[in-house]
């Protein structure tokens, strides 16, 4: 990288400037620094004051590390693993108090003793419990693991586990994510504090100006899933400043966290949809397919009602006039906004028509046409 460019060294050893040859090993290295453009610039100590100070520095040999420390491993315990849950329902009063008690054969309607994460563990109807020492940590673990996603999500994706409050737990954890707050794009009431009310002048203009104000250039509806996977990558990148400039592990990050996650259409993650288990834990899944496809029309049809509740009713005919709105983005402010009229040539039931344009004929959406 600096092959070929001038370098400049700086020094306060004014004896570097004059370098003795008579051993090899100066000759050696000498060979392998004339093949860059160094030069060597003398700076006395008091006008290099910092660099001075620093190499005036000693070095304490006694608290640096041992080889040892340096290469020492911590073990750290993983909150999802069975073993260390195991460990911790048995450590924790509560839990050990009703393990004993399913132990001894004793009935409960709620608790039992089940098979899970490779060992077998307290659960609230067919839900892990997890002791108070490992749900922060737990908590935490998600989060991280699926890049910070929302409080709702994240509850839903946790749905193996199960402590009194947990979704009190999960949402106060994510409210209070400072990276969450830096990185992600809100929606509702963001902003604080009401506004006092516009002051009334007293000059005598007859007049005021009336302007609109729109409240965004662009809202497009075609591609919703593209728009929504495009949301959570800039979320990951924004979330992991560290991973800015590798776009590959970005988007494999953003892939598992979307297949891991829960969706709220499905009602479970893509993961356990596809594969019949969860990502994370590995636990079976079974999906009730009837019922998400009637989920899935559902929202289906409430989403196209909202958008129609904006829209006036129309029926086009083959032989009507049409305005062609032009986009923002392909026109100037002073030119015109809309193109035409054409004539509708056909009339399709997905919501688009063949205009004539003359020379060419052009399928459009009615979103991108009004009537003359």
């Amino acid at each position: 990288m600096l092959l070929g460019f001038p370098v400049t060294i700086h020094t306060g050893h004014k004896n570097l400037l004059y370098p003795q040859e008579s051993s090899r090993r100066v000759k050696r290295w000498k060979l392998l620094l004339e093949e860059y453009r160094l030069s060597v610039q003398y700076v006395p100590g008091v006008q290099n004051m910092c660099a001075d100070a620093f190499s005036r520095l000693r070095y304490d040999y006694v608290k640096q590390a041992t080889e040892d420390e340096l290469l020492a491993v911590e073990e750290e315990e993983v909150a999802i693993d069975g073993a260390v849950l195991k460990k911790h329902q048995l450590a924790d009063l509560t839990t050990k108090a009703v393990i004993t008690r399913l132990e001894q054969n004793a009935a409960d309607p709620d608790y039992s003793l089940r098979a899970a994460l490779g060992t077998v563990l307290l659960h609230f109807k067919k839900r892990v419990v997890v002791p108070a020492s490992l749900r922060k940590d737990l908590v935490e673990l998600y989060h991280n693991y699926l890049l910070h996603p929302g409080a709702e999500k994240q509850f839903r994706s946790m749905t193996t586990y199960w402590w009194p409050g947990m979704e009190t737990e999960v949402k106060k954890y994510v409210t209070a994510c400072m990276q969450c707050k830096r990185a992600k794009l809100h929606g509702g009431k963001q902003e604080y504090g009401h506004l006092p009310p516009t002051p009334m002048t007293n000059d005598d203009r007859p007049f005021d100006v009336v302007h609109a104000k729109p409240i965004s250039t662009k809202n497009p509806q075609t591609n919703a899933i593209c728009e929504r996977v495009h949301l959570k990558i800039s979320n990951i990148i924004r979330a992991r400043p560290d991973l800015s400039n590798q776009l590959e592990v970005v988007l494999d990050y953003a892939a598992y966290a979307i297949r891991a996650s829960y969706h709220s259409l499905l009602r479970a993650s893509p993961a356990q949809l596809l594969f019949g288990e969860d990502m994370t834990t590995r636990q079976l899944h079974f999906a009730n397919w009837s019922y998400l496809s009637k989920q899935r029309f559902a929202a289906i049809m409430q989403e196209n009602d909202r958008e129609n509740l904006k829209r006036i009713q129309h029926f086009y005919q083959v032989g009507d006039q049409v305005m062609l709105r032009v986009p923002p983005r392909d026109r100037r402010k002073t030119e015109e906004v809309a193109k035409g009229p054409f004539l509708v040539k056909q009339v399709y039931d997905n919501g688009t028509v063949l205009i004539d344009k003359g020379a060419t004929e052009e399928r459009l959406n009615i979103r991108r046409i009004f009537p003359c």
